[in-house]
């Protein structure tokens, strides 16, 4: 996972260095030149920031191991599910706000960019923390093969510019739902 990640963020800021100048760059410039700017309080407040984000994710992966143990699941259901949903729900809220705007470019970017880098990044860490161990039990063949159907379907569907509507993002939840019984097998 560590090797697919270097390859995609170069081929990610070859592509933005391919577009032209961003609008936001201005922004953000005029933001940081504005006199009077303290840096002090928004270095501190992004220090307590990720403070707070990391113990509320430590919070987050040890509630959802000790109720999937409780309710005998396996950790992998844990991951699949609790966990997964309460790492994809900021991306969520955001893109459903990016939609909301009609920033269709920034809702794609949040969900695909966020989730590829969660996956690969995330993925190279915990491998490479656990020196390669499975935790308690590894993600069945079923699981990766829905995984794969579901981003190549998420692809072909880009690629020829479909937008999803309701009735098709229900058919995706219900698909979800049905599948959810056979990951902890």
């Amino acid at each position: 996972m560590a090797v697919a990640l270097v390859p995609v963020l170069g081929l990610l800021l070859f592509s933005a260095r391919q577009r032209g100048p961003d609008p936001l760059e201005a922004e953000v410039v005029e933001f940081l030149e504005k006199p009077g700017r303290a840096r002090r309080p928004e270095v501190t407040r992004a220090i307590g920031s990720l403070v707070v984000m990391l113990g509320g994710a430590d919070l987050m992966v040890n509630c959802a191991v000790g109720l999937a143990a409780r309710l005998g699941m396996t950790q992998g259901f844990a991951g699949l599910t609790l966990v997964g949903i309460g790492t994809s729900a900021p991306l969520i809220a955001s893109s459903v706000q990016g939609a909301r705007r009609g920033e269709h470019e920034l809702v794609v970017g949040n969900v695909l960019g966020g989730n590829l880098f969660i996956a690969l990044a995330g993925g190279a860490l915990v491998g490479l923390l656990s020196n390669g161990r499975a935790g308690g039990g590894g993600t069945g063949v079923l699981a990766l093969s829905v995984m794969v159907g579901a981003v190549v379907v998420s692809w072909l569907a880009m690629a020829k510019g479909s937008v999803v509507s309701r009735w098709e993002a229900l058919l995706l939840l219900v698909v979800y739902v049905a599948f959810l019984p056979f990951i902890n097998s």
